[in-house]
């Protein structure tokens, strides 16, 4: 399979986090190749097999590295840090690049690219090499330099801190859904839904969950409990009901309510991921021995936690923000010495 930029980057944060531990610079200031204002700093770095093999070897790499010694308008001392955090950034990424140019050529060549991820475990055909080598050697010079090298990496960090705040975004922006189209979800959403739902917190993996998706004739009976909501409920076109097993241990009992809760809150996050609206639905009437027959709950063995009602919302999902609230993080959180 293709060896994507983001597998990759994953994978290099490993190797970065342990030459992080390993790799002492040595910053020298060095203001005789600067000018313009400028402060250089040459880093000279210890080569060979370190302290643990017994090698000390007078630095073979050396790079310049420029920092502006003036900020317009930021504090010095945030100047400062931001400028300490990228040299120790920068110093960490050329000793991660140097691991990976093994000849030490100051540039990596294809064949370095295919042992970097055999060393990694990644299973690549040479079609699969080659095309990752193609990505990253920008201007097809035949190598990747370290320039090459560095804006792919900080690029995939960047599209890494997209994601999480894609993440967020949907967590916000889930809420109640008021009105659902009559046309069904597509049988792949609701499983890929399920798929999340199980992956929920479980203390001791009791696994505790089961989800019934009701056809038509059941939906209709579940409806008609409550005959005043009977012809707008039944027109609702996904109906899954949650159950939670039972045990005679009061706290494991709590337990596996708390994580098929939990599962619930998974299964309608991933639906919001695909536009799809929800409503977690807790009316007396489900929990009643009637509407568990009509689902098949083993009442001896399992109890209904809630119901989520879901379909494409009437007028979409997307720009209406999540449910409100009226409390803030700083009116529910104690912090305890």
């Amino acid at each position: 399979m293709f060896i994507t930029n983001v597998v990759l980057a994953c994978l290099l944060c490993v190797v970065l986090l342990s030459s992080v531990n390993s790799f002492s610079p040595f910053l020298i200031p060095n203001p005789n190749k600067c000018g313009n204002g400028e402060i250089c700093y040459e880093i000279r770095r210890p080569t060979g097999r370190g302290p643990s093999g017994g090698r000390h070897v007078q630095a073979q790499v050396r790079t310049q590295i420029r920092l502006k010694s003036q900020v317009d308008d930021v504090d010095s001392s945030l100047s400062a840090a931001l400028s300490e955090t990228q040299t120790f950034f920068d110093a960490s990424l050329l000793e991660l690049f140097s691991k990976i140019d093994v000849d030490s050529s100051g540039s990596i060549d294809e064949s370095e690219l295919s042992s970097l991820l055999t060393s990694l475990s990644i299973t690549a055909s040479p079609s699969d090499v080659s095309a990752l080598f193609s990505s990253l050697d920008v201007d097809a010079s035949g190598t990747i330099c370290f320039e090459e090298f560095s804006q792919w990496y900080s690029s995939t960090l960047s599209n890494q801190d997209s994601h999480a705040d894609s993440v967020r975004t949907n967590i916000l922006s889930r809420h109640t859904a008021a009105q659902f189209e009559t046309m069904t979800v597509p049988n792949s959403v609701v499983t890929s839904a399920l798929e999340c739902a199980i992956k929920a917190p479980n203390h001791r993996l009791t696994e505790p969950w089961k989800f019934y998706l009701l056809g038509p004739k059941s939906i209709q009976s579940a409806s008609d409990l409550v005959p005043s909501k009977s012809s707008k409920w039944s027109k609702i076109p996904g109906w899954m009901v949650f159950t939670s097993k039972k045990s005679d241990d009061p706290v494991v009992h709590k337990e596996n309510l708390l994580a098929v809760a939990c599962s619930v809150q998974n299964f309608m996050l991933s639906l919001n991921s695909n536009g799809i609206g929800s409503k977690w639905m807790t009316s007396e009437f489900i929990f009643e021995e009637e509407f568990g027959g009509i689902v098949g709950v083993e009442g001896g063995e399992e109890e209904v936690v809630g119901c989520v009602w879901f379909g494409f919302e009437v007028g979409g999902n997307k720009g209406k923000g999540g449910g409100k609230r009226r409390k803030g993080v700083e009116e529910v959180l104690t912090i305890t010495e």
